[in-house]
């Protein structure tokens, strides 16, 4: 939230409501940062790093992890993916992943190690008159194979973030075979993808597995700017389970960790596009995105 001087209070924790943080990064990166544990960012860390997830190591750990250690985040341009690049990296890991040609260039900055080749195919339309993107097709029929290779058969811990049926079954199909592992998917588990493999074991980030997720649209519109943030697929966040240990943790990240990542720029926010016309221009950025060309970035309207 914002206060009279511009300054941002994050708050998190099990019921959203304790003090994270004071920071002034820009307008438009202010529209960006999160404000609840169900957003982006929070989203990548649960991933990451929650003991019902990958328990990963967190940055800042005194002990880091072992020396190539590597975690691959399928879609490492959306906006989950693009934290859950920067926090893996920050831990330590080795990155890889993959996203359209146009923003490879950003996930070298964010810190990806080996980043190949997928494009985004419209598939059919869903509410308000958007298309869903989905589901990804490959520029690279023998993307598998250069994972596996680039990275020397030592990727055994993933992230899905689109978690369609086809990603969850690549994001298998990336794992080293030498011994089991895991993937974290932000939608339901993919049966045909289970399958694939016995030994890896596909989860969900905090979702019951007998919860139904349905398609939905969600326009967010915050304070100056507004932030145009359509959302595929929702959950009623009322459903949504945690565990004590799981928004201790959340609570502690965003409380001690985070606002020094954000102050010394270690942790970059969303690249943003800014629409000129504030909310009157907001049926012209929603045929924006119907039309595909959004892409690692979010649409502000400055108000």
């Amino acid at each position: 939230m914002e206060d009279s001087r511009g300054d941002v209070f994050v708050r998190g924790g099990g019921d959203d409501r304790s003090p994270v943080s004071v920071f002034r990064p820009s307008l438009q990166r202010r529209s960006t940062y999160p404000c609840s544990r169900f957003d982006r960012l929070n989203t990548a860390f649960q991933a990451l790093y929650s003991p019902l997830t990958l328990r990963l190591i967190k940055p800042g750990a005194s002990t880091p992890p072992e020396e190539d250690t590597w975690v691959f985040i399928y879609g490492g341009s959306s906006s989950v993916g693009q934290y859950a690049v920067q926090l893996a990296k920050l831990s330590g890991y080795k990155v890889a992943t993959v996203a359209s040609p146009r923003n490879h260039q950003l996930l070298s900055s964010l810190g990806a190690d080996l980043i190949f080749d997928v494009r985004i195919i419209p598939l059919h339309p869903i509410s308000a008159g958007l298309t869903l993107f989905t589901p990804f097709q490959y520029h690279d029929p023998q993307v598998v194979d250069k994972l596996k290779k680039g990275a020397r058969e030592k990727i055994h811990f993933a992230v899905d973030t689109i978690s369609e049926p086809n990603t969850q079954a690549t994001t298998v199909r990336v794992l080293a075979e030498n011994k089991p592992g895991k993937v974290i998917v932000i939608l339901r588990p993919s049966e045909e993808a289970r399958n694939i493999r016995k030994d890896v074991d596909i989860i969900g980030t905090s979702l019951p597995r007998s919860l139904e997720i349905r398609p939905v649209l969600k326009v967010s519109l915050p304070r100056s700017p507004a932030t145009l943030a359509p959302t595929a697929y929702g959950v009623n966040t009322d459903y949504v389970k945690t565990n004590d240990e799981e928004r201790a943790l959340l609570s502690a990240f965003l409380q001690n960790t985070l606002p020094g990542l954000i102050k010394t720029g270690k942790l970059k926010s969303i690249p943003t596009k800014l629409w000129d016309g504030g909310l009157d221009k907001v049926d012209e950025g929603l045929t924006y995105l119907q039309s595909g060309k959004v892409s690692a970035e979010k649409v502000v309207f400055d108000l």
